[in-house]
């Protein structure tokens, strides 16, 4: 998904990392069977217009501040 621009930088915003490798060898992408209902979920969460969100966000990019 894409930030929208905004004057003074992007929005600052933390992304779950769906490929990350816990302590065990199991990737958190393989946990989940390739039809699992979760993934029907996962891609409407995706797809929404977060733009308005983001929008509110004074955390950006080349100013002090942690991520959303």
């Amino acid at each position: 998904m894409t930030e929208p621009a905004r004057a003074g930088g992007a929005a600052r915003v933390m992304s779950p990392q769906r490929n990350q490798v816990e302590l065990r060898p199991v990737d958190l992408e393989s946990l989940l069977a390739h039809d699992h209902a979760a993934r029907t979920v996962w891609a409407f969460v995706q797809a929404l217009d977060l733009a308005p969100l983001y929008a509110r966000i004074k955390s950006v990019a080349g100013r002090g501040g942690a991520p959303a």
